[in-house]
């Protein structure tokens, strides 16, 4: 990433959980293993697969099917209005992030729950 400004297809996206969750993919393609995150345990991401459901459980995704591609760039150098903001950060600058969302405004809705899944996700992993 490094501040690049890059794109993917579908059949460029090699990530099956990115294909999923940006719904270049519908999650039904993909083999049951990865459908129900069983590859996850062998590779010491999750404990069990009943962990892998719960941190699955109310993950937000774009529905499959309405996007041909996603484009990802820094925000200060997007020269489009984006329509999702994905936010890497640690769980304390993503609670500080989730804390002053009325200032963003793109899409906010979809902002929040990105934001909201981030500090869940970073506060179980850690």
């Amino acid at each position: 990433m490094k501040g690049e400004i890059f794109y993917a297809t579908a059949e460029e996206e090699e990530c099956m959980g990115s294909a999923r969750y940006s719904g270049l993919k519908d999650k039904c393609e993909f083999p049951a293993n990865m459908q129900i995150g069983a590859f996850l345990v062998p590779m010491g991401v999750y404990k069990n697969i009943p962990a892998v459901q719960r941190s699955w459980k109310n993950n937000p995704n774009i529905e499959p099917g309405i996007f041909n591609a996603v484009i990802f760039a820094p925000l200060n150098r997007a020269e489009f209005e984006p329509d999702v903001i994905f936010v890497v950060c640690n769980a304390n600058q993503g609670w500080k992030y989730f804390m002053q969302m009325h200032t963003i405004p793109v899409h906010r809705d979809w902002v929040l729950i990105q934001a909201q899944y981030a500090v869940q996700w970073l506060q179980f992993h850690i």
